[in-house]
C-alpha cells in the first residue's frame, strides 16, 4: 500500500503510537517467530537499513514478558502493519458501518488503527502490565538508532534517484506486452463486421486483431508459448452430428488465424475450462462445460498442443461432480465451480493440485453459488479469488462482489459493481480489477469498462470504452 513514508508524514505520526502497536500486535507470538516477523517488518520501514545485530540486541532483549501463545501467522502480516501506518499518518476516518464492509485484513487495519487504549490488551488478555519506562526506553533507542539511519537512507533516495534518471536516459522504452484479448461468439453466418480486438490496460488503448467467421459460442481458452487457442464451443449447434467441433489458434505475433489445427473434428462442447499441465508447457486440461443438449461433460480431456492429440484423462463422475462451468488457478491449485443440478442439490468448490491425482482433490460445499447461473466473472489476486456478477436461475441479474479467501474458505461481500452484469469478464492488471463486457443493466449495448482499486477498495469508471457491445465472447489476459 505505501513504500515510502515522506519526512512530513514521519513528523506528523508519533513513533510512540507505533512502537506500541508493535509491542500490541506482536506480543503474541512466541518469542523466535516474533523476532522472525518483527524483523521483516522493521527491515522493510522507510527509516533506512536495520541490521540483525539491532534486532536480536535491542528488540529481543525487550522487558516484556511474553507468555507463549500459538497466534496463526498470515504472509500478510506485514502489509497489516503498513495499512495501520498508511491509515494513521493520513487521519483517515471511516464509519464503523463501511469498516464493516471491508474484507477480513482491511476491516481489522482499520480496527487497531482507531484503538486508543493498547494497554487493556496487555492487562486483560495477557495478564501483564508494562510499565511506561519500558515503552519510553524500547523508544529511545529505536529513535535514536532512526535518527542515525535516517540521514544514511536519504543519501541512498537521492542517489539511486540519480542512478534511475541515466538508467532512463540510456535504455529505450521497454514495450508492454499485457493485453487482453477480446473475441466475440459468431451466432449467425451475416456477422460481417470485425469484431475482436485487444485492449492494453497501461496505455488504455484499444487495437483491432483478426477476425475468424466460424460459427461460435462458449468456446474455452488457453496460452501456448505465443498461441492463443480457441478449444471448442465451434459449430453449428443445430446441427444433428454431434461430432462438429474443433480447435483453432490465434497467432500474438502475426495477428492471423490458424483453424481446425488438430485436424479432427470432436463432441461438441461449450462452457468448459482449460487449465496448464504442470511440467508440461505444451499441454492443458478441458474440465467440465456442457455438450450437445445439454448434457454435462463428465470427462477430462488431456489436449497436447505440440503433438496435436487428444486423449481421455479421467471421468469425473465418479467422484459426483455433473456442472463444472467455471474455475481459476490460484496458488499453484485450480479451484473449480460445480453448480447445481439434477445430480447434486448443493454447489461445491474443488481444489486440485494438479500435480497430484484427481482423486486427491479436495471437494466442499459452497452455497453461495446455489440457485446461480455460471455467467458470472472470475478473478484471483493473492489469496482471494474474486466473484463479479452474474444471474440467479430465475434470471435476476446481480452486481454482488465476494471474495473467497483459499486459505480458509470463507466469503465476504464487499462494494458492489457499479452496474448488474451477467456474461461478462474480468482481469487483474497491477492493483486494478477490469470488469467488461455482458449485460449490463437489462442492456444489450453497453461498452463500459469498470475499473475496482484493489487496495482502496474503490469503483470507477474507465475513460477507454470497448468499441462495441459484447454480450456472448470469449476473453483472454496476455502477459
Amino acid at each position: 500500500m505505501l513504500t515510502v513514508l515522506t519526512n512530513e508524514m514521519i513528523e506528523r505520526f508519533k513513533l510512540g503510537d507505533w512502537i506500541k502497536f508493535l509491542f500490541f500486535k506482536w506480543l503474541g507470538f512466541k518469542d523466535t517467530k516474533r523476532i522472525q516477523m518483527l524483523g521483516l517488518v522493521l527491515r522493510n520501514l522507510p527509516y533506512g537499513n536495520i541490521s540483525a545485530s539491532f534486532i536480536k540486541e535491542h528488540i529481543l532483549e525487550a522487558k516484556i514478558k511474553i507468555k507463549n501463545r500459538d497466534i496463526e501467522i498470515y504472509p500478510d502480516d506485514k502489509r497489516l502493519l503498513y495499512s495501520i501506518i498508511w491509515i494513521k499518518t493520513n487521519n483517515i476516518i471511516v464509519d464503523d458501518e463501511r469498516i464493516e464492509s471491508f474484507p477480513g485484513e482491511l476491516r481489522e487495519a482499520y480496527r487497531l488503527a482507531y484503538k486508543s487504549k493498547y494497554t487493556s490488551f496487555f492487562e486483560e488478555e495477557l495478564g501483564i502490565t508494562p510499565t511506561e519506562q519500558e515503552y519510553e526506553d524500547v523508544k529511545k533507542v529505536l529513535d535514536d538508532h532512526f535518527s542515525s539511519t535516517q540521514v544514511d537512507a536519504v543519501i541512498k533516495k537521492e542517489k539511486s534517484k540519480d542512478e534511475l534518471m541515466v538508467k532512463k536516459i540510456n535504455t529505450p522504452l521497454k514495450y508492454v506486452s499485457e493485453k487482453y484479448f477480446i473475441f466475440e461468439d459468431v451466432l449467425t453466418k451475416n456477422e460481417q463486421r470485425v469484431k475482436n480486438f485487444a485492449f492494453n490496460p497501461y496505455e488504455k488503448k484499444i487495437s483491432d486483431i483478426a477476425y475468424i467467421p466460424d460459427l461460435r459460442k462458449g468456446s474455452a481458452s488457453i496460452i501456448i508459448d505465443k498461441k492463443i487457442f480457441l478449444v471448442n464451443g465451434f459449430g453449428d449447434p443445430k446441427a444433428k452430428s454431434t461430432y462438429t467441433d474443433y480447435v483453432c489458434s490465434y497467432d500474438i505475433t502475426k495477428n492471423a488465424w490458424d483453424t481446425n489445427i488438430f485436424g479432427t473434428q470432436t463432441v461438441r462442447r461449450c462452457n468448459s475450462t482449460m487449465v496448464r499441465v504442470p511440467n508440461n508447457d505444451k499441454q492443458a486440461y478441458q474440465i467440465g462445460g456442457m455438450c450437445k443438449d445439454d448434457e454435462s461433460a463428465i470427462d477430462i480431456k488431456l489436449y497436447d498442443f505440440e503433438k496435436l492429440s487428444i486423449s481421455t484423462s479421467c471421468d469425473i463422475s465418479n467422484y459426483s461432480l455433473f456442472n463444472i462451468q467455471n474455475g481459476i488457478f490460484l496458488d499453484k491449485a485450480y479451484y473449480l465451480f460445480e453448480h447445481q443440478s439434477k445430480y447434486n442439490t448443493m454447489s461445491k468448490i474443488v481444489r486440485w493440485d494438479p500435480r497430484e491425482s484427481f482423486s486427491d482433490a479436495s471437494i466442499s460445499e459452497f452455497s453461495y453459488i446455489n440457485s446461480t447461473k455460471p455467467n458470472y466473472a472470475l478473478a484471483s489476486y493473492q489469496n482471494c479469488v474474486f466473484i463479479l456478477g452474474g444471474q440467479t436461475t430465475l434470471g435476476s441479474a446481480k452486481s454482488d462482489v465476494v471474495v473467497f479467501d483459499v486459505r480458509n474458505l470463507k466469503t465476504l461481500h464487499i462494494e458492489p459493481m457499479p452496474f448488474k452484469r451477467y456474461n461478462h469478464s474480468c482481469f487483474v492488471y497491477k492493483e486494478d480489477l477490469y470488469v467488461l463486457g455482458g449485460i449490463v443493466d437489462g442492456e444489450e449495448n453497453d461498452t463500459t469498462i469498470d475499473i475496482f482499486d484493489i487496495k482502496n477498495f474503490k469503483w470507477s469508471i474507465s475513460a477507454t470504452k470497448i468499441p462495441f457491445s459484447l454480450n456472448y465472447f470469449t476473453g483472454v489476459y496476455y502477459t
